[in-house]
Order: C-alpha cells, then sequence, then structure tokens
C-alpha cells in the first residue's frame, strides 16, 4: 500500500510540472477590446457605480431615464402604451424590483414620489415612483447608484437599491446646448434646448440655474386592424351586410391603434 502510494504521489508531481512547463511556453495575453475605464466603486461593501457629466453627455439621450438606461446596469426604464399616465411618467426601475422601491435622492436629499399610480399592464402596476425625467439632464454633475437592498440605512423604499443625482455646483461654470433627431422609422423627431449657468453670492456662496426644454413626436409601432367594424352579425353562420355596410367595412382606416411613445413637451428646470 505505502509503494502504491509513493508511485501515485510521484506521477502528480510530474503531471503537475508537466503543467507548469506548458503553461510557461504560453505566449503572452493580449487585450484586444476593452469597454474603458472602470466606474464600479468595488471597495465600498455594496457595488456602486459613478457616472461623471462627460459619460452623461456621451450618450446623445435627451431624457434623464433613458442616460441612466444606457450607462447603469440593471436599471430599466420602460416604455408603456395604452397605460393611461403611463405613458408619459414612465416608471424607472432597478434590479427588476417596482418603482416604488427604489430611493431617489437629489444632493443626498429624497425626491418625493409621484401622484400617479401606475395601472393596466405597465411596469409596476400598483405602484407610485418618482419621474426621473423631472430632473434636467444638463444639470448633473455626477450620479452615483447603489445596486443593492439598502433598506437596513434608508429605509423600505431602498429595497431595490439608491440613486443619488449631485447637482452641478460650480459658480463659474455654463453651457448651453440643443439637439435634434428622430427614428429609424421616420417618426418620433424630437428636439431639445437647455441653459444651465452659475453664479457666485458672496464668498462661499452659489446659486446654478439649468432651464431644458424637449419636444418628442409620437411613435406608433402598430399593425393593420383586424378587428371588424361594421359586418358585425352572424346569422346562421352567414353574415348578413347591405352593400353600403360593406363598402363602409372595406373603406375603414385599419391603421386605428396606437402602440408607441406619446406626443410629449416637457420644461424642467433646477
Amino acid at each position: 500500500m505505502l509503494a502504491l502510494a509513493l508511485g501515485s504521489s510521484g506521477a502528480f508531481a510530474q503531471s503537475a510540472d508537466n503543467a507548469n512547463t506548458a503553461v510557461q511556453s504560453n505566449d503572452a495575453i493580449v487585450v484586444i477590446g476593452s469597454r474603458g475605464k472602470p466606474r464600479t466603486i468595488t471597495d465600498s461593501p455594496v457595488a456602486i457605480d459613478s457616472v461623471d457629466a462627460a459619460a452623461i453627455a456621451a450618450t446623445g439621450a435627451t431624457e434623464t431615464g433613458r442616460i441612466l438606461q444606457e450607462l447603469v446596469p440593471s436599471f430599466n426604464f420602460s416604455s408603456s402604451s395604452v397605460s393611461d399616465g403611463t405613458d408619459s411618467l414612465l416608471p424607472a426601475t432597478l434590479r427588476g424590483l417596482g418603482p416604488d422601491q427604489t430611493l431617489v435622492l437629489v444632493n443626498g436629499k429624497r425626491r418625493h414620489k409621484s401622484a400617479l399610480v401606475h395601472v393596466n399592464t405597465s411596469v409596476g402596476r400598483g405602484t407610485a415612483g418618482t419621474d426621473i425625467n423631472a430632473i434636467p439632464g444638463s444639470a448633473l454633475k455626477q450620479v452615483d447608484v447603489l445596486r443593492d437592498g439598502a433598506s437596513a440605512l434608508y429605509g423600505s423604499d431602498a429595497i431595490a437599491g439608491v440613486i443619488n443625482f449631485e447637482l452641478r455646483d460650480d459658480p463659474e461654470a455654463g453651457s448651453v446646448s440643443a439637439s435634434i433627431g428622430q427614428n429609424y422609422e421616420s417618426d418620433g423627431l424630437t428636439y431639445q434646448a437647455s441653459l444651465n449657468k452659475g453664479f457666485a453670492l458672496g464668498p462661499d456662496g452659489f446659486v446654478n440655474l439649468t432651464y431644458e426644454y424637449t419636444n418628442h413626436e409620437a411613435t406608433n409601432r402598430a399593425g393593420l386592424s383586424a378587428q371588424c367594424q361594421y359586418i358585425c352579425t352572424n346569422v346562421g353562420g352567414q353574415t348578413r351586410a347591405s352593400a353600403s355596410t360593406e363598402a363602409r367595412e372595406i373603406a375603414f382606416d385599419r391603421q386605428n391603434f396606437r402602440i408607441g411613445i406619446p406626443n410629449l413637451k416637457g420644461t424642467v428646470y433646477s
């Protein structure tokens, strides 16, 4: 038994030496792609994403919710249609949880919830979240997102995580921007104009003002309606209708339903 054990040990050591030799003979590892400088703070108890103003401007998005959707993992800003006010006040969610379970802060202070309760089949049905788009993107200095449950520290409205919007605080800063664009389907024409300016107040004070105007035309991705409009009487398995009724049915506009984003006009300031 002792001899067998020694033999096995020798064979294992030889295999390990061969493996080490093979690893050492490999070529150097070359990185052929990268997503850029890491932005996740990993030396904190939980993962925190920190997005600066340069990354926000680089997205090209005109809505604050769309900006975060492009930059922050697990953040979702769902579009809705035929869902009452949810068509314009879109629900913002973290980690697939409800809109009312994400705590939104502005400069470290709680942002109030919306009075709208999401209904029908929209995301977050039965809850009331925070209107993310009411915070102008051009006023943001930085956005910090805590992507983990933080209810023990912040309360029950932080089960999904915390989003903290830091506004610009430079008394000498100022910017003017304008953008225009539309979808590949030739709809949804959007144009936006924003103005930001800081003013110094005394030796230590400041005021930073932001004005932003957005006009977003409607989009529609619905197909043709196949629902009967006029010929709806079935007698004995056969449909009976006059010639005029059949003509109205044939001439009916089948593009009579909308699935998409409504026409939105908004002015936000801070």
